[in-house]
């Protein structure tokens, strides 16, 4: 399902901090499209700016060459959409 920024990007993060009880640690975001990354707010950044791991979702075609979830899967950054993905972080990182 697809979120409309404004409300997905820094909300599970805010959400789960907000619960009665919970005490700090590591925040995973994970299984989720990679849709304006390259905006100046995504959810990327805002998953960055919230202290929370950010997970690397790409369904590709269900082929060797392009996906990364969907076995048979190339691990490697081989495509356009990994490629931008992870220019995106190192980026961030100030790399």
């Amino acid at each position: 399902m697809r979120v409309a920024q404004s409300e997905y990007a820094g909300a599970p993060q805010l959400r789960t901090q907000a619960v009665p009880g919970y005490r700090p640690m590591p925040i995973l975001l994970d299984e989720d499209d990679h849709f304006g990354i390259h905006q100046a707010r995504s959810n990327l950044t805002d998953a960055v700016a919230g202290y929370a791991g950010r997970g690397y979702f790409d369904p590709g075609y269900s082929s060797y060459g392009d996906g990364c979830q969907c076995p048979p899967a190339e691990r490697g950054i081989n495509t356009p959409r990994k490629r931008a993905f992870f220019e995106r972080v190192l980026e961030i990182a100030g790399g």
